[in-house]
């Protein structure tokens, strides 16, 4: 499988992408942002792997590429850490 792994923050990038390529043994495709993606996305991944601190980015991702929506596998993902008291489980 292949990932397209779009994180802005470039050591958590290098670190995401060596961890799948490592534990998973996925092809990994990286990039800090959507427009870089979407420059160079001349691909079909099979998961888009995309920070949620990007947000924005993912819904320009998933609006220019429609088409692969119904092959491609889309996980948005926070490196956010909350205080256990302050998460909604515990609520």
């Amino acid at each position: 499988p292949l990932v397209c792994l779009i994180e802005e923050d470039l050591i958590l990038n290098e670190i995401l992408s060596h961890t799948i390529k490592k534990d998973f043994g996925f092809s990994v495709a990286t990039f800090s942002s959507a427009d870089e993606c979407l420059e160079h996305l001349n691909f079909t991944p099979d998961i888009f792997l995309i920070s949620n601190s990007i947000m924005t980015d993912a819904f320009l991702i998933i609006s220019k590429t429609e088409e692969l929506l119904s092959r491609t596998e889309i996980i948005i993902y926070s490196s956010l850490e909350l205080p256990l008291a302050e998460s909604p489980a515990c609520k």
